[in-house]
């Protein structure tokens, strides 16, 4: 399938695939502990659907916070101006970078799954600090400071936003409050035990139908992901099964 490069940096590039007119959807890397450099894939389920996809892929688990950032916004908000419906889908540190592109672009629905703030442990106090799970790559690190303190001394957002979290993860309830208080009217859905991401809990590919099922629906509606994570408790509490044994969640 063919790919535009709305932009490309040596630290960033944002990919487009899909030429639907007026819906589109902004994706972000995740962390990998394997990364080596960027890598991007179109979403089918996303242009099946309607939707022109937009990724947005990073060269260091870095949070996006490099010098690409500032060029990178102006062109994805550019990219974004003639579509009527804005969608963001953003995991773990792709949930950051959908929290960085929705200073730019006003995203009629945004959902976050187990989003992350902070690069680094020791940000200033006020931040979800005391997270020291994930490494960071190579860095300016006071670049990434001062950025990180312009983002979150933004205007909060309008929008329908959605974030799921678990709520037993102290880091992973820091950081989804963090999130929130960016957005004018946020939901939180905790979803308890899931673990992080909380799609950890469902097999991947009913996983991400829920997800995609969900951000498409106006509002966002959660319903069935909290009801699917219902059953997923009680068959863990009835039967022990692990999470990627169970096959529970079709037909919910």
């Amino acid at each position: 399938m063919r790919e535009r490069i709305i932009y490309s940096g040596a630290h960033l590039r944002a990919i487009v695939w899909g030429e639907a007119p007026d819906r589109v959807i902004f994706t972000f890397d995740h962390w990998r502990p394997d990364r080596t450099g960027m890598a991007g894939r179109p979403g089918p389920a996303f242009l099946k659907r309607g939707l022109t996809h937009v990724q947005v892929t990073t060269a260091e688990n870095d949070w996006f916070l490099n010098h690409d950032l500032p060029e990178c916004l102006t062109a994805i908000e550019r990219f974004a101006r003639p579509f009527r419906v804005r969608l963001g889908l953003g995991f773990s540190m792709g949930g950051y970078g959908l929290l960085l592109a929705s200073r730019v672009v006003a995203f009629d629905r945004a959902l976050f799954v187990s989003p992350q703030t902070t690069f680094a442990p020791d940000l200033p106090r006020g931040c979800a600090i005391g997270d020291a799970r994930f490494s960071y790559g190579r860095m300016d690190t006071h670049f990434a400071r001062e950025a990180h303190g312009v983002i979150r001394d933004t205007p909060k957002a309008a929008g329908d936003v959605v974030i799921l979290y678990d709520p037993e993860l102290a880091d992973d309830a820091r950081h989804a409050e963090e999130v929130a208080r960016l957005f004018l009217t946020p939901r939180l859905v905790g979803l308890r035990g899931a673990g992080h991401p909380v799609t950890a809990a469902f097999p991947s590919s009913h996983g991400f139908k829920l997800l995609t099922d969900a951000l498409l629906s106006d509002p966002i509606r959660v319903d069935r992901i909290t009801s699917a994570h219902r059953r997923w408790r009680q068959i863990r509490a009835r039967e022990a099964l692990a999470p990627d044994a169970c096959d529970w969640v079709v037909g919910v």
